[in-house]
């Protein structure tokens, strides 16, 4: 066989070989997948992790992770940086990003007012009227609010506003085949079941829109997905407690059960609760060690991800990476996927 007959096999073997080495790699990737983040502290523009004074961070990756590998580098007294040998307590809590928001001081929720002239239901605000054109957006107020009459002075008094009443954020609503979630009067998309699920959305309390109703609301540009946040209007449910919460401009704001029932009860609670991992971590000499999740944080709540490291030290460098291992585990948990 000659040279040039063998060169030619050759490169129609590697033309073959390269997307099965490509499709291989994808694949993998898609399987055991990973993700890091990093926080320097005299390079923050280029950092993705905001870590707070006290040594806390949350972390929102793109798919449910059980293994954590995480790099510690730490400044001592003389601004250096030194290894660390003694082992060090972390705390991490996984759950949804929306169960990491900072609860309100003094936080007040919002409480909706709605009169009725003649034959017709109005939303008040401090400032306007607004029209609720349906039946449908009006009993997303509450079955249980209180509706009063207005007086012929009182309609005239107060301007009505150009805007319709839309839905109230929190609301789920269907508009022919997708689904969607009302927040700060837009419609945010939730292009997947399974996303629906995941974030514990309730399937009978989706609400089926006509198309008058439809464009009262524009449409959000970005979708829910399996590591959103829960949007605005929601209301969370800590089953330990049994105390409710409402989401509000990315904060929460707690809800005694009576205003909940009165002005919140069509809104069904996405039920969470809230515990600690407490781990003990001994780092080895390059300060790293490996966090590998109980079963009671794998599959409990959502995929985000807050830490808690000791607040008396100081940090330098951090590195977080998220990695799914390889193991037989896990190629059984994604041939599941795929029945």
């Amino acid at each position: 066989m000659s040279a040039s007959i063998k060169n030619r096999k050759l490169i129609i073997g590697f033309i073959y070989l390269f997307p099965a080495l490509v499709a291989l790699f994808i694949i993998l990737n898609k399987t055991f997948p990973s993700q890091t983040y990093s926080f320097e502290l005299n390079n923050l523009d280029q950092s993705n992790i905001i870590l707070a004074k006290n040594n806390t961070f949350a972390l929102t990756p793109s798919h449910d992770f059980k293994k954590i590998k995480l790099t510690l580098q730490l400044k001592s007294k003389d601004e250096t940086s030194q290894p660390i040998l003694q082992p060090i307590q972390v705390a991490v809590k996984k759950g949804f990003p929306a169960t990491f928001y900072p609860l309100k001081k003094n936080g007040v929720p919002p409480i909706f007012k709605i009169k009725k002239y003649t034959d017709r239901f109005y939303l008040i605000t401090e400032s306007e009227k607004k029209l609720i054109p349906t039946q449908n957006i009006l009993k997303s107020y509450g079955e249980n609010i209180k509706i009063s009459s207005m007086s012929k002075k009182e309609f005239d008094n107060l301007p009505l506003s150009q805007e319709l009443a839309g839905f109230l954020d929190g609301t789920l609503i269907k508009y022919r085949e997708s689904i969607f979630v009302i927040s700060r009067g837009e419609k945010i998309a939730i292009f997947s079941p399974h996303v629906f699920d995941t974030l514990k959305y309730n399937w009978d309390k989706v609400i089926p829109m006509e198309q008058n109703e439809a464009r009262i609301h524009s449409n959000s540009p970005i979708p829910l997905r399996f590591s959103s946040a829960h949007p605005d209007g929601t209301i969370l449910e800590d089953t330990s407690s049994r105390e409710y919460f409402l989401i509000d401009k990315g904060e929460q704001i707690k809800l005694d059960q009576k205003i909940y029932e009165k002005y919140y009860s069509t809104i069904e609670p996405v039920q969470i609760s809230v515990d600690y991992e407490e781990k003990v971590a001994t780092l080895d000499e390059n300060n790293t060690c490996i966090l590998q999740l109980n079963e009671s944080l794998k599959v409990k709540e959502g995929n985000a991800y807050y830490f808690q490291l000791p607040a008396e030290i100081q940090i330098t460098d951090l590195r977080v990476t998220f990695s799914r291992s390889f193991s037989w585990e896990n190629l059984k948990t994604l041939a599941r996927k795929f029945r």
